[in-house]
C-alpha cells in the first residue's frame, strides 16, 4: 500500500479521498473505500504519536535529572568533586 499511495500522490490529479474498487458485495456491486486516505491518516497519526513519545521521554528525563540533582545537593558531600561524582552516578542510574 505504501508504494501504491506514494506513487499515486505524485500524480497532480490524485485526491487522497479518491475511492478505489474493492471486493464485490453479496449483490455483485463493487465495494469502494478510500484506501490512500486511510494510509495517509495512519502514517500521520504514527508520526505524531512518535514525536509525542519523544517529547514525553525528554521531559521525564529532565524532571528526573532535576530531582536527582536537588536531592544529592540536599544530602551534601564533603567535597565538591564527591558531589559531582554522586550527581553523575545518580543521573546515570536514573
Amino acid at each position: 500500500m505504501k508504494c501504491f499511495c506514494d506513487e499515486k500522490q505524485k500524480d497532480p490529479s490524485f485526491s487522497k479521498t479518491e475511492e478505489f474498487e474493492g471486493r464485490r458485495t453479496a449483490g455483485g456491486e463493487l465495494d469502494e473505500y478510500p484506501i490512500c486516505e486511510t494510509y495517509i491518516s495512519d502514517t500521520f497519526k504514527g508520526r505524531v504519536l512518535g514525536m509525542a513519545m519523544s517529547v514525553i521521554i525528554v521531559a521525564t528525563n529532565f524532571i528526573l535529572r532535576m530531582i536527582m540533582i536537588s536531592l544529592i545537593k540536599w544530602i551534601g558531600e564533603d567535597t565538591y568533586s564527591q558531589q559531582l561524582k554522586s550527581i553523575t552516578n545518580g543521573i546515570f542510574i536514573v
